[in-house]
């Protein structure tokens, strides 16, 4: 069958860069029932930061960008992973233009790591 055929009866669907990263996500249920049929698209980028492998240095923030963000409303996940892709930083992110410009909240959980890697 077809990618269009299936489509109606997919829970979710993927896109991929060339480094096997997801760059987009549809999922059902996730988004408005009456302007997108539930489908909820997510959007991902990553950021390398060239720091040395170390437990409490990131070497990798992955950004989310969730399925509300639309005219005005920017939301967003913001995770900074140290090389074994343990969580140093988790911060949500909230952009809401209308009716006040700019305004914006942020929540953040910060990590800590030993000298072996335990939180």
């Amino acid at each position: 069958m077809s990618d269009e055929d299936v489509a109606p009866y997919a829970d979710h669907y993927f896109e991929y860069d060339a480094d096997q990263h997801v760059t987009k996500e549809i999922a059902q249920g996730a988004g408005c029932s009456s302007c997108a049929d539930g489908m909820g698209a997510f959007e991902y980028s990553y950021e390398p930061s060239g720091n040395s492998d170390d437990y409490n240095h990131w070497t990798t923030k992955p950004v989310e960008v969730l399925p509300d963000t639309h005219d005005g409303i920017i939301s967003e996940n913001i995770v900074y992973t140290n090389y074994l892709g343990q969580v140093l930083l988790q911060v949500y992110h909230h952009v809401d233009t209308n009716p006040n410009p700019d305004v914006e909240q942020s929540w953040a959980t910060y990590f800590r790591y030993d000298e072996q890697g335990r939180q």
